[in-house]
């Protein structure tokens, strides 16, 4: 699918996304991941899962910095650390059957 601009593709993307995972990755990454964060935050609670240490390390960050902050109007229990792989595939199995 072609997009126009940036903020079209994301749109795109996290409109239709289930669950997004965030792995460790540069500049692109964080832009996306902090774009989950903020449509999960404002416009519907997707789940968000940071996989592997670096992924993790970002969330310490932006807690640390006050970019990421939890309130009773503004819950973060759509986002989870995931130390790994196998972490995942228990987590995702855990969503689907509470889906049922």
């Amino acid at each position: 699918m072609f997009v126009p601009t940036v903020g079209a593709r994301l749109d795109a993307y996290l409109g239709d996304a289930d669950q997004v995972v965030a792995m460790g990755g540069g500049v692109g990454t964080l832009y996306e991941l902090t774009a989950a964060l903020y449509y999960a935050t404002t416009i519907r609670p997707v789940p968000v899962r940071l996989l592997g240490p670096t992924a993790c390390r970002l969330r310490t960050f932006l807690r640390t910095e006050g970019w990421l902050t939890e309130s009773p109007t503004r819950p973060m229990g759509f986002l989870r650390e995931l130390p790994d792989a196998e972490a995942l595939d228990v987590d995702l199995k855990a969503l689907l059957d509470a889906e049922r």
